[in-house]
């Protein structure tokens, strides 16, 4: 039993990121498009993970970490930085 419930945790974890490749495909294609560039920052900002007024407070120091004040955990935002990552290496292919 135990083993089908860590099974289905897994199979739900596998459709978040494939969702999370998806959405910041996405979000990194129209950046690249109004920009001419992609930064991480911006495709979080596209997907409504950051805020462009809390960006700003961080770019001027009025916010010490940028990851306080993104809508997703560290953990998150690892498996995302990794992603668009990827993303960018494939493009260059």
């Amino acid at each position: 039993m135990e083993a089908v419930e860590r099974s289905s945790v897994a199979l739900k974890d596998n459709m978040n990121r494939d969702d999370l490749i998806k959405k910041m495909n996405e979000a990194s294609s129209v950046v690249l498009r109004e920009k001419g560039y992609i930064s991480f920052a911006d495709v979080l900002i596209q997907m409504d993970k950051l805020s462009k007024e809390d960006y700003e407070a961080w770019r001027f120091r009025q916010v010490p970490c940028l990851e306080r004040v993104i809508k997703v955990n560290l953990l998150r935002i690892n498996v995302m930085r990794q992603t668009l990552d990827l993303l960018i290496i494939l493009a260059y292919i």
